[in-house]
């Protein structure tokens, strides 16, 4: 499976920066990474690490920290920590290059900016009861609140760059090409059939449906009778997929998932690896294992899923409605193309020190809004 390392860039980049630049000795420690006269200090970096590893542990396990989690691979040979680790330390890399170029181009913070910094501050300080508690807590991670907003400044300094170049009047800006591009790599269609072979929804005597506090349908486990029921359904399901039948036909007759969604989507729903949270990895990881025209399987625990890979349609003949389900789309196309940017780019890296740190040990952060 190709991991959406574009969709954890937007859940995890920080888009705020303190007002005034503090005094330069503020990030105590030694070096992790220079560029020219510039440097990532072992303060940023283990910050990093163990910011990125909460909200990390949180997109991907259900912020739950093992070490066969980390050591499980997405592919062959690459494992959980493989792909957070090379995020970080891009990451650190990016916002290296941008503090040299925020100066060598010139750039300065809008106080919109400055403000966003400052109110992001404030609230950590107001959630934590004061600044002595903030600071007691920061403490932990080797932090104050200075230190902490040097590294927004610093960060900051990475979104100021990204805008310069990449923003809608950017010198780089994104255009129609980009777009294209981005599509063609990096989205799929896809029509399912679910028949719930492990759960049923469950409902009241007059067939309601019954849901919790937030709106999420609630389930019961089938009676064994009932899942023997399903099995025998699945049965006659894989006979007709493999007599070659319609599988839109199929999907009408078998389906007891909603279908009204396919009649603004004929064609299939289009999806892309950052829309995990919305349709499952189990669904992603299928999508992108298949060839257009063929189809498989998986069970996720309270339904099996069969998946068929439709056509892409060329992203110039896109619907409006098609053009919603790409959510966040500009914002991918973006990112992309500043990392093919920051690629260009050599920065040295102190081992011995990045080394000190590894991703399965270190403490993660209490709150993710640090």
């Amino acid at each position: 499976m190709r991991i959406a390392k574009r969709r954890i860039a937007l859940v995890l980049i920080t888009v705020t920066l303190l007002g005034v630049l503090p005094g330069c000795g503020i990030l105590k420690g030694d070096t992790a990474m220079t560029y020219g006269n510039y440097e990532i200090t072992e303060v940023m970096y283990k910050y990093w690490l163990a910011k990125y590893k909460t909200t990390f542990l949180y997109v991907y396990n259900n912020s739950v920290d093992t070490e066969s989690f980390w050591k499980s691979e997405i592919s062959d040979g690459y494992t959980y920590e493989n792909f957070i680790m090379e995020y970080i330390r891009e990451y650190a890399k990016q916002v290296l290059v941008a503090m040299k170029l925020f100066d060598d181009y010139g750039m300065s913070f809008t106080s919109a900016q400055k403000n966003n910094v400052e109110n992001r501050i404030n609230n950590l300080i107001e959630s934590y009861g004061g600044k002595n508690v903030l600071n007691e807590t920061l403490g932990e991670m080797g932090l104050n609140i200075q230190t902490l907003e040097k590294i927004y400044y610093e960060e900051e300094k990475l979104e100021a760059v990204n805008e310069y170049f990449f923003g809608s009047k950017g010198i780089l800006a994104v255009n129609d090409n980009d777009r294209e591009a981005y599509y063609k790599e990096n989205y799929y269609c896809a029509m399912w059939i679910y028949v719930y072979t492990e759960v049923k929804l469950m409902t009241d005597g007059n067939g309601n449906y019954f849901t919790d506090e937030n709106g999420i349908y609630k389930f019961e486990e089938l009676t064994e009778l009932e899942k023997e029921e399903k099995q025998i359904v699945l049965n006659d399901l894989k006979k007709d997929l493999a007599a070659g039948k319609d599988f839109v036909e199929l999907r009408a007759k078998y389906s007891e998932e909603g279908l009204d969604y396919y009649s603004v989507y004929p064609d299939g729903i289009i999806l892309s690896p950052n829309d995990y949270e919305n349709y499952g990895v189990d669904m992603v990881s299928m999508v992108q294992g298949l060839k257009e025209g063929d189809y498989g399987s998986f069970n996720n625990g309270y339904a099996t899923v069969y998946v068929k890979r439709c056509p892409l349609k060329d992203y110039a003949k896109l619907t409006d409605a098609e053009r919603k389900l790409m959510v966040d789309f500009e914002e991918y196309v973006k990112l992309a193309k500043s990392e093919e940017f920051f690629k260009n780019y050599e920065v040295s890296l102190v081992d011995e020190v990045m080394s000190r740190y590894d991703i399965k040990t270190i403490a993660g952060t209490k709150n993710t809004s640090i």
